[in-house]
């Protein structure tokens, strides 16, 4: 279990990082992140998903603190990054993004899903939430 609190507390700073960035200037991240620019009203939907990252980034803070009784949570960041990695791959292939564009976005996702995987392995459920499960 102590590998799991850094792990936790480094995806939830990046997490809290990319909220920071989306609400705060969304166009000139996403053009520095090599994408095209958005439509000024794209800045909505880049909000929202801010604040899923702001809200997921304070979560590992929380998880860091109680790794046993948030594996639900903690698995669901597993799968998010996961997710963002199949997500980029098809992008790459598709032609849409160049290697560039993706190689951090990437490396970062596999490198966090397969470190907390690796770390939620070491953790075992409370009985409390054993007994929840039964």
């Amino acid at each position: 279990m102590p590998f799991l609190r850094p792990v936790a507390y480094v995806i939830g700073l990046s997490q809290i990082l990319l909220a920071i960035l989306y609400f705060a200037v969304p166009a000139g991240f996403v053009a520095w992140q090599g994408l095209t620019p958005p439509a000024a009203d794209a800045g909505y939907p880049l909000a929202m998903l801010a604040a899923r990252f702001l809200v997921y980034g304070i979560g590992m803070f929380h998880i860091a603190r109680d790794p046993a009784g948030n594996l639900f949570w903690a698995r669901g960041m597993v799968a998010i990054q996961v997710i963002d990695l199949l997500a980029g791959a098809a992008y790459l292939a598709a032609g849409l993004i160049t290697p560039a564009t993706a190689a951090l976005p990437m490396v970062n996702a596999a490198l966090f899903a397969l470190a907390l995987h690796w770390a939620l392995g070491q953790v075992r459920p409370t009985t409390a939430v054993r007994e929840r499960a039964a």
